[in-house]
């Protein structure tokens, strides 16, 4: 992979993070700036953005308010 696409994931991850959006809303404009196709830009943003977004549900899913009950049933295994 790429140095300026380790960066621009690295960054935007640290964003994502702590805002709740930034690989996706971030990290696609800039790499098609830098030239790379579109979907090679989702190749790599999907995956990591999907993968911090699930490690946030899982680590702070008892502070999540207005999820139906079937969810927070299925979310049981995680306490």
């Amino acid at each position: 992979m790429a140095a300026d696409i380790m960066l621009i994931v690295a960054v935007t991850s640290v964003i994502q993070s702590l805002f709740g959006a930034g690989i996706l809303l971030f990290g696609t404009p800039l790499l098609l700036l830098f030239g790379y196709e579109f979907i090679d830009v989702l190749i790599v943003l999907l995956p990591i953005s999907l993968a911090i977004n699930l490690l946030q549900i899982i680590q702070h899913h008892a502070h999540i308010e207005g999820l139906p009950r079937e969810s927070r049933i299925s979310l049981a295994w995680m306490d």
